[in-house]
């Protein structure tokens, strides 16, 4: 064993200790892969023994975790005979709870189970005549899964890297498709993505409420949205809250340039250490010296989960972040709220919107990088549909439609392997995205087929399953 202090940003090492086993030639697992080992492994009452001896009994798995935050929610565990609910997460070394800041995350504070495939090195705190930080979290119970694997080893490893590149594990449906006819599961897509569309403009009617207490305009809800859009799912709740924190009265009147936006947005979001390690020294020293001047008008944003590891260049927070700040002047402007509101109009064409759209919100500055095409159609179809059809003159049938008739191009949704389970034909486009999508993450998830259109088909059809 050894014994050593070990830096974390944010943690005094006077508090904190690491204590390390030697491992040689650890295998790099990704975190995916370890999540669906963890999957296979944690079935109802299934018992597992964590570093320190305690008996760890699963009595509910929970639900996948979506955007930022734990990757489990809602487990039920029974821990040394004390039934526990809370979050799980799931590394494959130990450290990675300090190397992807959960440490500081208040998001992990309800964090019950930290699951490892490597034993690698447990980090505890240990009281050293004063106590650890209130604002450090610790997960309190630690599995090291690879000696805990019901099967072999490297071939359960194997399977699950095969299952999680092809997505071969599949859904229940996928062995329907001789039972239920393709036209009733379209009318299940039908109807989820309508449900979808109904959660999202209820979602923004009662944002619409609320900013009307504060004296913002129905413009500061589509500078949220769109910023939540900008974030992915990775980011999208921090761009949000950061939209909410600085919003369109707080641009208007704080007096500011357009080419001050960008770092302003930086500090406030606590991302300016980001820009700074990828600065030359001189073009460092630039950054503060222009910033320094700003800071006392800079409300912080406090408590975004941002998330900037394993995240791809393009999406990092700093390149939406300005892409971010290049809308602020736009949303501003009175002519461009009016060609906005102009696509409210009836008989608008999906080709017609998209080129809209495009002139409307594709970054014009130097060094901005422009939209993609399937970014471009996710901020139409989850952020401008639904808020023309509540703010505009734009028919709620016709914002349906449109809902559900751009092209989906996503390469990496779930939305993806739903629709191959299904049989569902190509070419596709947003109605079937967004059904497949409202399918996936609220019923099949969740194994809740029973409440599923298609699992009703399937019983009147062959009978229970």
């Amino acid at each position: 064993m050894i014994v050593r202090e070990y830096r974390y940003p944010g943690v005094r090492t006077d508090h904190v200790r690491s204590v390390y086993t030697v491992r040689e030639r650890r295998l790099h697992v990704p975190e995916v892969v370890v999540m669906e080992l963890w999957n296979r492994e944690a079935t109802p009452g299934r018992v597992f023994t964590s570093r320190d001896g305690q008996r760890v009994r699963v009595v509910k798995p929970g639900k996948r975790g979506r955007y930022a935050g734990p990757d489990i929610r809602d487990a039920v565990l029974e821990i040394d005979g004390r039934i526990h609910r809370g979050d799980i997460e799931i590394h494959a070394n130990p450290e990675d709870w300090f190397h992807h800041g959960h440490h500081l995350d208040t998001a992990y504070g309800s964090v019950l189970l930290h699951v490892v495939l490597w034993s690698g090195g447990a980090v505890r705190a240990e009281s050293r005549g004063c106590p650890v930080r209130s604002s450090v979290f610790f997960p309190p119970v630690e599995i090291v899964l690879s000696s805990q694997i019901t099967t072999a080893f490297r071939p359960a490893l194997a399977q699950a890297v095969t299952q999680t590149r092809t997505g071969t594990r599949g859904l229940l449906c996928r062995s329907w498709n001789d039972v239920v006819p393709r036209d009733g599961k379209r009318a299940a897509l039908t109807c989820m993505a309508a449900a979808r569309f109904e959660r999202k403009r209820e979602e923004m009617e009662n944002r619409f409420r609320e900013i009307e207490k504060c004296g913002e305009d129905a413009y500061q809800v589509l500078f949220e949205y769109c910023a939540r859009s900008l974030g992915y799912a990775a980011n999208a709740a921090p761009m949000q809250r950061l939209a909410r924190g600085l919003p369109l009265s707080y641009w208007r009147d704080a007096g500011f340039s357009e080419k001050e936006f960008f770092p302003v947005l930086v500090v406030a979001a606590g991302l300016e250490q980001s820009i700074l390690v990828a600065l030359s020294a001189e073009e460092r020293q630039t950054w503060l010296r222009s910033v320094d001047r700003l800071r006392n008008r800079i409300p912080p944003v406090q408590g975004l989960p941002w998330v900037t590891g394993g995240v791809r260049p393009f999406n990092h927070p700093r390149l939406r972040l300005r892409i971010l700040a290049s809308w602020i002047p736009r949303f501003l402007d009175a002519g461009w709220r009016g060609r906005v509101c102009g696509m409210g109009r009836e008989n608008q064409s999906v080709e017609t919107i998209t080129s809209e759209v495009r002139g409307l919100f594709q970054p014009s500055e130097p060094g901005v990088p422009p939209l993609g095409r399937t970014r471009l159609t996710a901020v139409i179809v989850n952020v401008l549909v639904p808020w023309l059809s509540l703010r505009c003159t734009m028919p709620e049938a016709t914002a349906l439609r449109l809902f559900c008739s751009f092209p989906f191009r996503a390469a990496h949704s779930p939305a993806r392997r739903v629709l191959d389970d299904l049989g569902i034909p190509r070419p596709w486009n947003t109605g079937d995205e967004q059904g497949a999508l409202e399918l996936y993450h609220g019923l099949c998830r969740s194994n809740r087929c029973d409440e599923c259109l298609i699992g009703f088909i399937h019983h009147r059809v062959a009978g229970p399953f």
